[in-house]
């Protein structure tokens, strides 16, 4: 049987960003959005290449109308660092996104792309509001309510024939309370954190190793001398009642300078040779919106980087949505 290679990415924008959202200024990165989101669509139907996008509920909403209104829905009461309370209790956020609603609403875009033809590119859900189920304690009635929700939202715009079967969470993040709800919606299928320590970003919330993984991770990134012996060593597959998980596997950065673009291929590819050497699927994830800050170089490094996993078929893999 042949392995799979997962490439999938996280339409969030700003929305999914909202912490780092506190004047005018942090919006700048997210002007060029649109031409990256096209970008990858258009890239992938040209080269009938799958890809999974998971999008955001509320990213996928075409106007503040229908923000406000999906805020005046909601009778739970959402944790206070989250982007519900900020929208409706924060005034100078709520302000940036009402004079910058362009750069946060992604419906219209949505759908005036070639998704709803386009047979190698999947949607997937990825939460309503972006919770971080470990941190913010979310209770379960939260999590049925956002799945719902962000469901009935991305399948209004009817991008895809099919319903909806498989599921983002944000950070990869999953408890039981998560799964049960997925199971009763008939998703079954979600990403989970990398079983790959070095490329896992939760670490059952212990902060320090959250901490000493991301510092590892940088340098791993830029590869610099003695990154080959940074260990990779696999934590063992996990199983969480029926769902399928698909391993995160290697979030993909982007180079802003060109010095970059052959440290951080290779660091790429150190990934790609233990999942060959173990006979493991491949998968990568990363977020459009992380192209921007160089889109040029964003877009010779994504094309790059596909061309290796491409070059993978040739191994017994395949390429597929999850």
């Amino acid at each position: 049987m042949k392995k799979k290679i997962i490439i999938s990415t996280d339409l969030e924008g700003p929305f999914g960003m909202h912490p780092f959202i506190k004047v005018k200024k942090d919006l700048y990165k997210y002007k060029l959005l649109d031409n990256a989101i096209n970008f990858l669509i258009d890239y992938h139907y040209s080269n009938k290449i799958a890809i999974t996008i998971a999008i955001l509920g509320i990213t996928a909403l075409k106007s503040p109308l229908e923000v406000a209104n999906l805020l005046n829905s909601i009778k739970l009461e959402y944790p206070k660092d989250s982007l519900i309370y900020k929208l409706n209790f924060d005034k100078n956020f709520f302000s940036l996104f009402l004079d910058n609603n362009n750069l946060f609403l992604k419906g219209k875009l949505l759908e005036n792309t070639i998704i709803k033809e386009n047979e190698y590119i999947k949607v997937a859900c990825h939460s309503l509001s972006h919770l971080h189920i470990l941190e913010d304690n979310v209770s379960e009635s939260i999590i049925k309510f956002e799945l719902e929700k962000s469901i009935e939202i991305i399948e209004s715009l009817s991008l895809q024939d099919k319903r909806i079967d498989s599921y983002v969470s944000p950070r990869n993040q999953l408890n039981q309370d998560l799964c049960k709800t997925l199971l009763t919606k008939k998703i079954n299928r979600i990403r989970s954190s990398c079983n790959i320590p070095l490329y896992s970003e939760n670490h059952e919330m212990n902060t320090i190793n959250r901490l000493k993984y991301k510092l590892l991770r940088k340098y791993d990134r830029f590869n610099l001398p003695f990154s080959k012996y940074i260990g990779r060593k696999s934590k063992g597959e996990k199983h969480i009642q029926s769902l399928e998980l698909i391993d995160s596997g290697y979030f993909l950065e982007f180079p802003t300078s060109r010095l970059l673009l052959k440290r951080y291929h290779e660091s790429f590819k150190r990934y790609l040779n233990y999942q060959i050497k173990r006979n493991q699927d491949i998968s990568i994830w990363f977020h459009p919106h992380n192209m921007t800050d160089n889109l040029h170089l964003a877009k010779l490094y994504y094309k790059l980087s596909i061309n290796t996993l491409n070059n993978l078929t040739n191994l017994d893999y395949e390429i597929v949505n999850i």
